[in-house]
């Protein structure tokens, strides 16, 4: 336990969560919120709660469901000024966050709040060139690697910034960000869901395709690969019929002897690289895959359907060794999945909604909204497409601005059969008249306080893996969705048993469909959780229409 002034750790945290929420309402304000009674006691509630697990009066992990554009970033912010500024010198934390540019923007803040260099660190793997800050801090150099900060050297530092892959290295991350000064940090902040366990799956279907094309090849010197094999094969289809009829078999011990898995992998490359016109890579991958998989415990799941029957398991990545964690999650009360995990506690107490959506609309345009479905439609009479550019031309008004979000593609943008929806789009935009790249005026306070016009782009088109983390899009009063993102029932599955770290664990098919549909959910309001509805004035979001 941190040592305190007066040696009443209480007292310390108090005064601590009080000194951040100061600092915090005069932030917020600053940037031209109006704060609610609801929201400002949330926030209170939310510091109080970070100043006691940092302080040692909360143990394990605790997650803040402040809504999205509550303030959780500035909190994060305000609470390490407020311990900087009273001098609580043994108080130290990691705050780790999916993207690289959000750590970015926190460390400037940080730095801009008085932290002297040398109590700050951040930790990553991208490039640094002065000469594309402003690039970068727009989002525009991700596929360059450019962060708008560079990396800081050495040991970490008292207040570290790093990113959620850095601290999913198992027990060794515990060792090279949970200590500092060789003792457990104060407090672990966890930007957005903190799902623990990497999960891994392979369709049974995908299995028996690969298989089959390598078969005629196994014969001779890959005889060792081809029994191999041949015995999960035959293991796979006896548990899959298990499944199917209700006899749940749990987890498996490892078919393949992992002393032999990097023979067999090479078996299965040499093959590939001498029959390159029979085998494709996907084959060549799934073999791999389901040997990797083979060779530690497993388990086989049926989940409605030989789209989503295959063999599972998972690698805890966030080791439960992992503690004093504070978990900074919009979502937490609709994501189900994160809520498996029996180690996460409700941080907030119950009370009135903070924020209401009472001025946002939602407008349902009734179409299939599934990727193959969505491509189907781009790729062929274009009717999802066409309503979309409808909408954008007609229910857009002058100087309003949208966001839509489209599914990625699947290679390089432009490659052959590479379908480019945001291109599509644009193209059925200079169609019906108007301009993609068209600009739009938009007000807002600067970092100094003082009110300024920006030019922001009028048409933003954002692809899934997009729809968290940014607050760059605040100007944009409508949210158009062009397909929505759905993940797989084997591959929640898979995730639900990482969760609750058991591989055996039973899901039933309601279960599963209730967690696919929270997936749903929790992507849809990530997504429009980057528009105007993302402000706050008073108790209620500003304006905006959703097109699902």
């Amino acid at each position: 336990m941190n040592t305190c002034t007066d040696g009443n750790p209480a007292a310390e945290a108090h005064r601590l969560a009080e000194g951040a929420l100061g600092i915090l309402v005069e932030r917020l304000t600053r940037f031209g919120n109006r704060l609610g009674e609801a929201h400002r006691a949330v926030l209170r509630a939310m510091l109080q709660g970070m100043a006691e697990q940092a302080y040692g009066l909360r143990d394990g992990r605790h997650a803040y469901s402040l809504f999205c554009g509550g303030g959780k970033t500035q909190a994060v912010v305000s609470l390490i000024q407020a311990i900087h500024e009273s001098g609580a010198g043994d108080i130290s934390m990691v705050v780790a966050a999916s993207k690289v540019e959000a750590l970015c923007s926190i460390y400037r803040d940080l730095r801009d709040a008085g932290l002297p260099e040398e109590e700050v660190g951040i930790t990553h793997c991208y490039g640094f060139d002065p000469d594309q800050i402003d690039a970068a801090m727009a989002g525009q150099c991700s596929r360059e690697k450019l962060a708008s900060v560079a990396a800081t050297d050495g040991p970490a530092r008292r207040f570290q910034l790093v990113t959620h892959a850095r601290v999913r290295k198992g027990e060794t991350a515990v060792v090279d960000y949970a200590t500092w000064n060789g003792a457990p940090r104060s407090l672990i902040v966890w930007d957005e869901s903190l799902i623990a366990a990497e999960a891994h799956s392979v369709l049974l279907r995908e299995f028996l395709s690969a298989h089959g094309a390598f078969a005629p090849f196994l014969e001779g010197a890959e005889g060792t690969l081809g029994r191999t094999l041949d015995a999960v094969r035959n293991e796979l289809v006896s548990a899959l019929d298990s499944e199917r009829r209700g006899a749940a078999c749990g987890s498996l011990a490892p078919l393949v002897d992992p002393g032999d898995l990097e023979d067999l992998k090479g078996s299965v490359e040499t093959i590939w690289r001498t029959r390159r016109r029979n085998l494709s890579d996907t084959q060549r991958d799934t073999l791999l895959r389901v040997l990797e998989l083979a060779s530690d415990d497993f388990r086989v799941l049926a989940v409605n359907g030989p789209d989503n029957e295959g063999l599972v398991t998972y690698d805890v990545t966030v080791p439960a060794s992992l503690q004093r964690v504070a978990i900074l999650d919009a979502s937490f009360p609709i994501r189900r999945l994160q809520s498996l995990d029996e180690s996460i506690r409700n941080g907030l107490p119950e009370g009135p909604p903070a924020k209401r959506y009472d001025r946002c609309t939602l407008h349902l345009l009734p179409a299939p909204a599934g990727r193959s479905a969505t491509e189907k439609d781009f790729l062929s009479d274009r009717r999802m497409c066409r309503a979309v550019v409808s909408v954008l031309r007609e229910r857009v008004l002058p100087g309003q601005a949208a966001l839509v979000f489209t599914f990625k593609p699947k290679g390089p943008p432009g490659g052959k059969g590479v379908l480019d929806a945001a291109e599509v789009l644009r193209e059925e935009m200079r169609a019906a008249g108007l301009n993609p790249e068209e600009k739009v005026s938009f007000p807002r306070i600067g970092p100094d306080g003082a009110p300024r016009v920006e030019q922001r782009a009028r048409y933003v088109f954002l692809t899934w893996g997009q729809h968290e983390s940014i607050s760059e899009h605040q100007h944009a009063e409508h949210v158009l969705f062009c397909g929505v993102l759905h993940r797989s029932r084997i591959d929640v599955s898979a995730t639900a048993l990482g969760q609750r770290d058991k591989l055996g664990a039973e899901l039933t098919h309601k279960e599963v469909q209730g967690l696919v549909d929270s997936e749903v959910a929790h992507a849809l309001y990530q997504a429009v959780n980057r528009s105007a509805m993302r402000q706050c004035d008073g108790d209620q979001a500003k304006a905006a229409d959703i097109w699902l």
